[in-house]
């Protein structure tokens, strides 16, 4: 009875599946040897430590001869290219006044939008001087509209009533 138990044994083994495990059997890794590192920095003990005592603060650098030659532009921008124009006066220091009065009320309003952000990236100010015409200030020329009031909140709050007002 034992013969007939190995024969079905036998014939129900499957010898692929030793063959299938030992092809992915994983390969012994070589060992490799440790190496001895070098020491990349060495201590003197020879020179002590500085120790930097907090000095005065560095005082801020004004170039005046900019400020002494200050230009002024007149524009009338008729496109949205001259608004990066007139971006590009004021961030080479330049005061610029524009007049909107022959330009379309939309794309005067694009434009004022687009220079009251530049103006505001660069440091600079934009003061309404009538309905249509403004003076966009860079960031070391100080503007005052005449009046008692010239607060940056009372300055951007005219500005909003003058440019909804288009």
């Amino acid at each position: 009875m034992a013969g007939i138990v190995d024969k079905v044994k036998l014939f129900f083994n499957n010898y692929e599946d030793e063959d299938y495990l030992s092809s992915y059997m994983e390969e012994e890794e070589e060992e490799v040897a440790p190496q001895k590192t070098r020491k990349t920095f060495t201590v003197d003990d020879s020179v002590s430590p500085t120790i930097r005592k907090p000095g005065p603060a560095q005082p801020h650098v004004v170039d005046f001869s900019r400020i002494g030659t200050q230009q002024l532009s007149v524009m009338k921008p008729q496109s949205m290219e001259d608004g990066q124009q007139i971006a590009n006066e004021i961030r080479a220091g330049k005061v610029v006044i524009c007049n909107f009065e022959e330009a379309d009320h939309r794309l005067a309003q694009r434009i004022i939008d687009f220079l009251t952000g530049s103006a505001f990236a660069l440091g600079g100010r934009v003061l309404a001087v009538s309905s249509l015409i403004f003076v966009i200030s860079p960031q070391h020329v100080a503007l005052s509209d005449g009046s008692a009031q010239a607060e940056d909140h009372n300055g951007m709050a005219n500005l909003r009533k003058v440019v909804n007002s288009l």
